[in-house]
């Protein structure tokens, strides 16, 4: 292999020599590291694999695998990225930037836990790390956590009060947590260290916008739910003089075998309360009586959905009717065989 003589840069030349001396098969493991790293800036992912797997199978080291790792993570082979990370821990397992690095592969996964869990473990080894609070922050909101994301970006501002995205990741965990006030100070705070978020701030208060509104909508929806709840008490209250007189007479009714007049007497209780399971069942008793069968069923259904203790007693009157009724069909039978 010739040169030309025009002069190189003094890194390109290491990278030839490096190269000459893997064709000759008299390169390291340094050797192989090294070009691993040339190709891995270069984005040649497949061959810094090569280089690095080389370079793992003449001395194994933790290093390499992190070296890997970080090719597959920009690969977004996130799964091999992981593997690799985990080797390099089970050597090495008190290493910030790896616990680092694999849970940012497992906040690509949406494993929002299990990076939580490494990124803990990066900050107790590493307790000044910014970035480590933020991005777990992120993983708290992506689990809706919103006062534990709220708590680590305000300590990751505290260790970079410079870093717009950390304002911007409060402003929406305090919208969430409808610190409104709070929450736009961050925003205009992350705007003023970075005018191209403003988009993104814009974005961050229709967000809160459309979220207050749902808010409200929901809270309008129960107050009225209970104001309604709180007038048909007042209305059950109210008539409930009347509804006892009502079933009063129609027991009277009843033992006097007045079974329409006792059924009307049942119809009137519940107009004024609708929700006696008790008028339901014995008015559906009556309805049975007189073979109106459709109307009993509607009623022991009511009886039932009001209070489930009636249960036994409808199944009860249903099967001593259907026995009556096989019983009458029999006797007919009987007769005719006469």
């Amino acid at each position: 292999m010739s040169f030309n003589r025009k002069r190189l840069p003094n890194e390109e030349l290491e990278q030839i020599e490096l190269g000459l001396r893997i064709e000759n098969q008299q390169a390291t493991p340094t050797d192989y590291a090294s070009m691993g790293d040339h190709h891995a800036a270069r984005q040649e992912w497949d061959k810094a694999i090569e280089h690095y797997q080389k370079a793992l199978a003449a001395q194994p080291s933790p290093e390499l695998h992190v070296r890997i790792g970080k090719v597959r993570h920009n690969q977004m082979q996130l799964n091999l990225a992981l593997a690799s990370y985990g080797q390099a821990l089970a050597a090495s397992p008190n290493f910030p930037e790896v616990h680092y690095l694999r849970a940012s592969a497992f906040m690509g996964l949406k494993h929002y836990d299990n990076a939580i869990l490494d990124f803990t473990t990066a900050i107790a080894l590493k307790p000044n790390d910014s970035l480590a609070y933020r991005f777990r922050a992120r993983c708290h909101e992506s689990k809706q956590q919103y006062k534990e994301a709220e708590a680590d970006y305000s300590r990751a501002i505290q260790l970079d009060p410079a870093e717009p995205e950390a304002y911007l990741g409060r402003a929406r965990a305090r919208g969430y947590l409808m610190q409104a006030s709070a929450a736009l100070a961050d925003l205009r705070e992350a705007t003023r260290l970075n005018p191209a978020l403003k988009p993104q701030a814009d974005q961050i208060v229709k967000l809160y916008s459309e979220y207050k509104q749902r808010l409200d909508e929901i809270a309008a929806k129960k107050a009225q739910e209970k104001q309604a709840q709180e007038m048909e008490k007042q209305r059950i209250d109210a008539n409930s003089d009347n509804f006892n007189r009502w079933m009063q007479h129609a027991v009277a009714q009843r033992a006097q075998g007045q079974v329409p007049k006792a059924i009307e007497a049942y119809s009137n209780a519940l107009m004024l309360n609708p929700r006696s399971a008790e008028a339901y069942f014995n008015r559906g008793e009556l309805f049975l009586s007189k073979g109106q069968r459709t109307q009993a069923e509607n009623d022991f259904t009511k009886a039932v959905g009001l209070d489930p203790r009636y249960k036994p007693k409808v199944d009860a009157l249903v099967a001593g009717e259907l026995l009556k009724s096989v019983g009458d069909t029999l006797n007919k039978l009987f007769k005719r065989g006469k």
